[in-house]
This record gives structure tokens, C-alpha cells and sequence, in this order.
């Protein structure tokens, strides 16, 4: 069965299609739109989640949630014959940038709008303006000086750092940033004059949780596509 499960605020409200074992057939009707981009492209965006039949004591104190933590899961769980538990996990992690109820008729919506990192009551979001430095050094590899930039700038982050070798620099190229993003921006931009391929992707950096991805291979490993007798197909 499709599962989800969004807390919020360590666990102190939580949604869900999946308790103790058992799928609760009227768990709320969620919608959930979470990109998946690199802080260089333009596609990166906060995450939306709209939960339908809250009751009118939620909606009212949406604002409440604003800046809360939040969690959300979403895959699937035991039920439908190719439903796999194994592909259930997090789907983002961050913080409630914006909450606002909806109610129409007898319909009744909690909107909540994602941004990636820890809440500002804990820090600055991870995007906040910021002074990155880049020293870069003539014969450095470029993983080098990115885990000393970003171990400095956000010295409580896990960084996550794996891509090509041969990211080598032809001379000296310091750089001053003011935000992640523009940081992100130079990366691929420097990464793909150097390796000067079509097939190519360029160094990428995107937030997971408490942990800071910096990559430039995609995942190219095959996955086995599950096939019904009705022909239904299940990732």
C-alpha cells in the first residue's frame, strides 16, 4: 500500500497511513510535491505538502507551525502484492516556511509550504546569505577545497563529497560567495570548462537533512522493475 508519514515539530504532530503494523484505511488524503535539484539550478525550490480533512482547529492555528521541524516519508508498505517496505524512507527534511488552512465547502486543507535545513529559531536556513570563500589552489583537487569552504561555513553539517578526480586547478582561482547557491552556481560552471563533455553533469551540491551532497556522477545503477500477470508495473 502507498504509505506516508509527516511529522512535525519532533513527533508532536504527526500524519500517517501506517501504525503499528496495520494500513489505516481512512488515513488523510495527502498530496505531496517535493523537487529534487541542485542548488545551481533553478528548479530548486521549496517542497509543498497539502493534507486534506484536517479539522477546523488546525486550520485555524496554521501560523502555529511556522518554523516548526518537519519530516516527511513516503513510499510504500505491506498490502498490494508488489508493494515493498524496503521503499519507504525520507523524502525531505527541513522546516515549515509557510502554513496557511483552506476551507471550502465542507473541505478543509492544511498547506504547508518546505524549506530545506534547520528552522531559523536554530540557525540560519541553509540558503541564508552567507560568506563562502573558495581557495582554490593552483594543482588542488577541487574536492579539497570545497570540504575546507564548507567545513568552515557550516561547521555542524555532515558533508557528503564525491566526484571526479581530475577536477584539478589550471591556477589559482579563489572566489567569494554570498549565498550557497551562488557558490553552487560557480561549481558547475568551473567544473564543466574543465571536463568539456556532453554526457558530463557538472559538480552538483544539494542538502539532505543535516548532510551537505556535493557530486557530479549521477546514480547509473539499473533497478529491477517488478511486472504484474495484469502487466501493472511497481519501482
Amino acid at each position: 500500500m502507498r504509505y506516508y508519514r509527516i511529522e512535525i515539530d519532533g513527533g508532536s504532530t504527526v500524519f500517517t497511513s501506517y501504525l503499528n503494523g496495520q494500513n489505516i484505511p481512512g488515513a488523510l488524503q495527502v498530496e505531496l510535491d517535493i523537487p529534487v535539484a541542485a542548488f545551481h539550478s533553478p528548479a530548486n525550490a521549496g517542497a509543498f505538502v497539502k493534507i486534506w480533512g484536517v479539522p477546523l482547529s488546525m486550520i485555524s492555528q496554521a501560523k502555529d507551525l511556522t518554523r516548526k521541524t518537519i519530516k516527511v516519508y513516503g513510499g510504500f508498505q505491506k498490502g498490494l502484492p508488489l508493494a515493498n517496505p524496503r521503499q519507504a524512507g525520507l523524502l525531505v527534511q527541513g522546516f515549515v516556511y509557510q502554513a496557511f488552512g483552506n476551507w471550502q465547502g465542507t473541505d478543509m486543507s492544511l498547506d504547508l509550504i518546505i524549506a530545506a535545513g534547520p528552522p531559523p529559531a536554530q540557525g540560519k536556513p541553509i540558503d541564508a546569505p552567507k560568506n563562502l570563500s573558495l581557495d582554490w589552489r593552483k594543482g588542488q583537487n577541487l574536492s579539497e577545497a570545497i570540504k575546507s569552504t564548507l567545513s568552515v561555513c557550516y561547521p555542524a553539517a555532515k558533508l557528503n563529497i564525491n566526484f571526479n578526480g581530475n577536477l584539478i586547478a589550471s591556477e589559482n582561482s579563489p572566489g567569494h560567495y554570498p549565498t550557497i547557491k551562488a557558490f553552487a552556481e560557480y561549481l558547475f560552471a568551473a567544473s564543466t570548462s574543465i571536463i568539456n563533455r556532453p554526457d558530463y553533469q557538472g559538480v552538483c551540491i544539494d542538502f539532505d537533512g543535516n548532510t551537505i551532497n556535493v557530486y557530479d556522477q549521477p546514480n547509473t545503477k539499473v533497478k529491477q522493475i517488478q511486472v504484474s500477470r495484469r502487466g501493472c508495473a511497481c519501482l
